[in-house]
């Protein structure tokens, strides 16, 4: 375990150390691992280039993206857990199967179809995209079939409402796997590059993944300094949020794969 360790964190302590190199040492023969001379130059640079402007449009987009799927896949999870309805396996089955479909295939109808719609250039590209998740409604619904139905009918009894009973009781006991998928769609918004390449195109609604690629290219020459120190910036607020949440992590997808 030490030794896996070892091999798994090397790649971020080398990238930390390394974001304190002069460009020119980072990529020197023989490698050293510890800077010589450390400098701050490297996120001078990145601030320069004022990618907080960017830094707050992922957090922004990455959050609005979270909290959308977390709900849509809780409501569509709950409906084919707990609702018996003509043809509820055939829907699910076919919405399991758009998993197998490469997100690669379908990007180019994606952009025609925005570009039709006029909205190339605009975060509501980015959001309508990842308002629906099918590993979102395939794992919470595993989640609920452990949930009492009985509660549910003795709610129904009481003269509580559908959404009532979806929001106030079903929600809250759901924590655990919803926590698991905020994080995971959290992560890949945070770190979504190639999409949001193709539909952003003005400089202040850029993500920072595609700040931090045109900065490495601004001069048709590969500045590696730079780019680590913004990689650095990119990676630590996702591994704080990473370590202080990871128990919620291992416990929603234990939960959620019990039943399925």
């Amino acid at each position: 375990m030490f030794l896996m360790c070892v091999i798994v964190l090397y790649p971020f302590c080398w990238m930390i150390v390394s974001s304190f190199k002069a460009s020119g040492a980072v990529m020197s023969s023989p490698p050293r691992f510890f800077p010589q001379s450390p400098t701050m130059s490297n996120y001078i640079t990145v601030i320069e280039a004022k990618i907080f402007r960017n830094f707050m449009n992922t957090v922004m987009l990455a959050s609005i993206r979270t909290v959308i799927t977390v709900y849509t896949s809780a409501l569509l999870g709950y409906i084919f857990a707990k609702f018996v309805f003509k043809g509820r396996e055939t829907v699910f089955v076919c919405i399991i199967a758009t998993m197998m479909v490469p997100w690669i295939v379908t990007i180019i109808p994606l952009y025609n179809i925005f570009n039709q719609l006029r909205l190339l250039n605009t975060f509501m590209a980015l959001i309508l995209t990842g308002m629906v998740s099918s590993y979102g409604i395939y794992l919470v619904r595993s989640f609920m079939y452990q949930i009492d139905s009985a509660m549910i009918e003795s709610a129904r009894i009481d003269g509580c409402g559908e959404f009532k009973i979806f929001n106030l009781i079903i929600i809250p006991l759901s924590v655990p796997v919803l926590s698991t998928l905020g994080i995971m769609t959290f992560l890949a918004a945070w770190d979504d590059y190639l999409w949001p390449f193709l539909v952003l195109i003005s400089e202040s609604k850029l993500t920072l993944t595609i700040a931090l690629a045109k900065l490495a290219f601004k001069h048709y020459t590969i500045d590696y300094g730079p780019i680590i120190a913004g990689s650095v910036i990119s990676n630590v607020p996702v591994i704080i949020v990473y370590l202080i949440l990871q128990r919620r992590i291992i416990e929603g997808i234990s939960l959620g794969a019990v039943k399925g």
